[in-house]
């Protein structure tokens, strides 16, 4: 058995692409966890998709607004525990 020839680097590119591409629409669905934000604009950088790039940030808007809604509702921390 010969060993397989080697994916040219063209295509191998393209599928790393569209690869990033599929993961990232699986994390766009998932529930956010701690380092999700972090997962989803790195795999932004690696698309060419601009839909893509767009719910990414829509993302991160979305979750800034939210600690902000939550910090404003709630008010800042107490500076010292009674």
């Amino acid at each position: 058995m010969t060993a397989p020839d080697a994916i040219p680097f063209p295509v191998a590119a393209t599928l790393l692409q569209e690869a990033a591409a599929w993961r990232l629409v699986s994390l766009l669905f998932e529930r956010p966890g701690p380092e999700w934000l972090e997962q989803v604009l790195k795999l932004a950088d690696e698309v060419s998709d601009p839909v893509l790039k767009a719910a990414a940030e829509a993302a991160r808007q979305y979750l800034a607004a939210a600690a902000e809604a939550l910090r404003v509702r709630v008010g800042p921390a107490p500076a010292e525990a009674a």
